[in-house]
């Protein structure tokens, strides 16, 4: 059954990627040019929703951070600049593979629910498990914590360091698509 989950995943992924790969090789050809352009480093990588992310990473990578600093910092300018999409109030889950010792290990990034939301008051007051639109499952946010967590145990850079880049986007701007 394991087996049959993992595959399933390893799929989904690969169809995943596929389509983030076409729908990129497309954007790159769209005329007039992209919001997006392609920002190609040598030793190093940096994935992220928009470009001036990606660049907050590649800051860390250039200053002698590790993928841990780079996802952290493009992860806090993303909460700035994919605004309508991302933010502090959500939950971040990381898992981090760390090749050497081949060892996987997760950070929830979620707040843990609040202390009155047990099994029986959720039968007691709905008669089930609300699934969506429910103030009542909301988790407090842990995205700060669970950046926060990563960063001190498997970072290199300081906190202030990571943090710049979202605060320079924040306090000096970035140009927006008109849907933002």
């Amino acid at each position: 059954m394991r087996k049959r989950i993992l595959m399933f995943f390893l799929v989904g992924v690969l169809i995943l990627s596929f389509n983030v790969l076409a729908h990129a090789v497309a954007y790159e050809k769209t005329p007039g040019g992209a919001m997006r352009p392609t920002i190609q480093v040598l030793n190093g990588a940096v994935s992220a929703p928009d470009h001036w992310s990606a660049q907050a990473g590649l800051k860390m990578l250039k200053m002698g951070g590790n993928a841990i600093d780079a996802g952290v910092a493009a992860t806090f300018a993303s909460k700035v600049t994919q605004h309508c999409h991302e933010s502090f109030g959500g939950e971040s889950p990381i898992m981090i593979h760390y090749a050497p010792t081949k060892k996987t290990t997760f950070i929830s990034g979620s707040g843990p629910a609040p202390h009155l939301a047990t099994l029986d008051y959720f039968l007691d007051k709905y008669f089930c498990i609300p699934i969506e639109d429910c103030v009542d499952i909301a988790p407090v946010p842990g995205t700060f914590a669970g950046l926060s967590i990563a960063l001190e145990k498997y970072g290199t850079l300081t906190l202030e360091d990571v943090l710049t880049p979202a605060i320079e986007l924040a306090e000096n701007g970035f140009p927006i698509s008109p849907i933002q």
